[in-house]
């Protein structure tokens, strides 16, 4: 009878948790009767969660929270859907909804990245090429590709929690860090690009040596198997670990005479293993170790675990083994060739959120912690060339946290919808890291997906299973006109995001083909700053604000339309800052350009005090009106 994991991964239920799989090898040897109720016992647990695996949760305006989901009408409107058609609730009425979403298994054959947009938001994904003007970035599940703009790109950093410090995909003209014996570069298959590593069976075994040895990483690559069985012979990588009582040794079995991949240890650690039956073709094999567990996975499925190897990874090797009988029943090797591709190690380090303060100048983050400045010359996918006050510096990626660009000005398209800010999984291959936030238009929402415009990344497409919150705003149009921060005040103030004040005004332009038809607005982020509303208890500097002074006014064309310390009543902190939206009155905005200015006043006693806060993310704002939805 096959195993509860067997079972499991045919299923592919993934709601069952490494550590779950990993745990149930453990009865593998246990009685048919046992197994049986194991099974249930599982499925009574797991499957619950698959079949509400599209259930929704809205939490509603006026507070309250129904279940359901997310549906597009033939219009284009969106709504929540609770039970019958008549149920449906308008999605302005919806304050959000949160998804029954996991983080996906990542499968990738190249590094990623995560690119950091002006504004803090971000999107993950395989980067297809870079350069000083744009970085064209694939998402690994619909494998669209959108290329961004570097002047609306904030930072490119490698994925939180990890470093990559070696890909190789085999498609150059050396074999960089491997020996040349035992091994050429193939065009006879090839899993990206156009070559593969093949390695020859009568060949020495290839040993590729670590420059620096590893404690907590991985290290992934695909193979092929042609899933023939010739007795007595295997492809073998073995991986040597260094520790306290010795060399240790981990060895996979990639083919032979057997019709399932195997995994051994001779001098330990003691490993649970699964049953995967062979099949032709490329599988990715997946080795993960950390100060806790080893993980051996293939195309995602756990072959084996064992606890720490209590070492580091120096080295490995791949070789083709033949038994002693069989050669001398067959004479030389019946193995054929290895095909390897798309080779890479990654480093696990301790996640650290990057902070994305104004600068005027680009910037290297090595993984050592040391800061370069400079001018970018030249951005690759695999060094990045800088140009300093001491000369030009070329740091391969593996050394780099993170590139961080220069703030540059940039044109936002606008964009129509129910604009919403979405929660996204990041792509990451450590199982923590903070999700993606998107704010744009959707289109439309299906069982399975949500159609999103997004500014810059353009038209996108999110599996529901990745998104874990929607947030509708409004209906009608948004064209961002400032993604950045700014400190406006007199006082250096360190738990800001910018200490240094950089004045008590902020001016902006932009042009409009024609005045917008419907409601327009200004919205815009504001941390710390002193709240007047209605709402607002008393506080040392309310009585100041009632009379007129102390004040952060927004002006369009030379209008005033609004001082924002009126709409709030609470001061907000500059990790959660306030949504504030000022209304434009009709007539004010006008075709070509236009003038926005964010002033302050000072205060009653001190012509030289202002007000410190943090201005960020201003918005135009077109709301659609209800004859508009109507048509």
């Amino acid at each position: 009878m096959p195993s509860i994991l067997h079972i499991f991964n045919r299923l592919r239920v993934p709601n069952v948790s490494t550590p779950f799989r990993a745990s149930c090898t453990k009865f593998s040897g246990r009685s048919a009767a046992s197994q049986i109720l194991l099974i249930g016992l599982a499925f009574c647990a797991v499957w619950p969660n698959e079949l509400r695996a599209n259930e929704q949760t809205a939490r509603l305006t006026d507070g309250t929270e129904v279940r359901g989901k997310l549906v597009s009408r033939p219009k284009g409107d969106l709504w929540f859907r609770t039970g019958a058609a008549n149920d449906d609730i308008p999605i302005l009425r919806v304050e959000s909804v949160r998804m029954r979403s996991q983080k996906p298994v990542v499968m990738t054959s190249a590094p990623l990245k995560r690119v950091w947009l002006r504004g803090g938001e971000s999107c993950s994904g395989k980067i297809v090429s870079c350069s000083t003007t744009s970085v064209v970035l694939e998402d690994l599940h619909t494998g669209a590709k959108h290329e961004i703009p570097i002047d609306a790109v904030a930072a490119i950093e490698q994925p939180q929690g990890s470093i990559n410090l070696v890909f190789e995909d085999f498609d150059g003209d050396q074999l960089a860090g491997w020996p040349a014996a035992g091994a050429r570069l193939s065009k006879n298959r090839s899993r990206s690009g156009e070559s593969s590593l093949q390695c020859e069976p009568d060949a020495k075994p290839l040993i590729y040596q670590l420059s620096e040895p590893l404690s907590n990483g991985s290290v992934q690559f695909h193979f092929w198997d042609s899933a023939s069985r010739s007795a007595g012979s295997s492809w073998i990588l073995e991986c040597r670990f260094e520790t306290q009582l010795g060399e240790r040794r981990i060895r996979v079995e990639m083919g032979a005479d057997d019709p399932n991949y195997s995994v051994t240890a001779p001098l330990g650690p003691r490993l649970s293993r699964q049953l995967l039956r062979r099949s032709p073709g490329w599988h990715l094999l997946k080795i993960q170790f950390d100060r806790l567990s080893t993980l051996i996975s293939i195309d995602g499925n756990l072959l084996a675990s064992a606890a720490a190897t209590q070492g580091e990874l120096k080295s490995m090797r791949i070789f083709a083994s033949t038994s002693r009988r069989d050669a001398a029943a067959t004479g030389p090797s019946s193995t054929s060739a290895l095909w390897i591709d798309d080779f890479q190690i990654t480093e696990y380090v301790a996640a650290r959120p990057l902070e994305l303060p104004r600068r005027k100048q680009d910037i290297l983050l090595t993984t050592s912690g040391d800061e370069i400045f400079g001018t970018v010359e030249e951005l690759t996918l695999d060094n990045v060339s800088l140009r300093g006050k001491f000369g030009t510096v070329t740091v391969p990626w593996r050394e780099l946290r993170a590139v961080l660009r220069r703030e540059t000005d940039y044109a936002y398209a606008p964009v129509t919808g129910v604009i919403s800010r979405l929660l996204v999984h990041e792509d990451s291959p450590t199982p923590s890291s903070s999700p993606h936030e998107l704010i744009g238009a959707i289109e439309s929402v299906s069982d399975t997906e949500i159609l999103f415009q997004h500014p810059v990344l353009g038209r996108c497409s999110y599996a529901l299973s990745r998104v874990i919150k929607v947030e509708p705003v409004f209906q009608g149009s948004s064209r961002l006109l400032f993604p950045d921060r700014r400190h406006l005040g007199d006082e250096i103030r360190r738990d800001f995001r910018h200490p240094v004040p950089e004045s008590q005004m902020l001016e902006l332009t932009f042009d409009l083909d024609s005045p917008p038809e419907g409601t327009a607005y200004i919205s815009l982020r504001a941390a710390h700053l002193e709240p007047s509303g209605a709402a607002t208890a008393a506080g040392p500097f309310l009585s100041q604000l009632r009379k007129g002074h102390l004040g952060t006014s927004a002006i369009v064309n030379g209008r005033m339309i609004g001082r924002l310390n009126d709409h709030i009543h609470v001061r907000a902190p500059v990790d959660a800052p306030a949504r504030i939206r000022l209304r434009i009155p009709q007539g004010v905005l006008k075709a070509g350009e236009n003038r926005l200015l964010i002033r302050q006043k000072p205060s009653e006693q001190d012509k030289t005090d202002f007000d410190d806060c943090e201005i960020s993310r201003i918005v135009l704002e077109v709301e659609e009106s209800k004859s508009d939805r109507s048509q």
